[in-house]
């Protein structure tokens, strides 16, 4: 798949208005901030202990990227794009990591 292709493929999937949305910077920031509240109450209340607290909270979060991945066993000539959110920079810090 070509570039031009590729861009044109990923375009047309975020066009979906329902799977995807366009947010800020500030919406971003407003999100992180209330999870670290949030996270931080718990702590306070003792209804978690500092290294789950630790481990809950990401000092410098990455903004997640999207990128494609073309479903060649649907189509060889025009595969549609299954979507990809890279959380590469998280490490094992994030609370959605299975493999720990």
């Amino acid at each position: 798949m070509d570039r031009d292709k590729y861009f044109a493929a990923m375009s047309h999937l975020l066009t979906d208005e329902v799977a995807f949305k366009c947010i800020t910077c500030m919406d971003v920031k407003k999100c992180i901030s209330y999870v670290n509240m949030v996270i931080y109450d718990l702590q306070l209340q003792g209804d978690i202990d500092l290294d789950l607290f630790n481990y809950l909270t990401v000092p410098c979060p990455v903004t997640p990227q999207l990128y494609g991945i073309p479903k060649i066993h649907k189509s060889l000539t025009d595969p549609p794009m299954r979507p990809i959110v890279s959380g590469a920079g998280l490490g094992n810090r994030a609370p959605f990591n299975l493999s720990t």
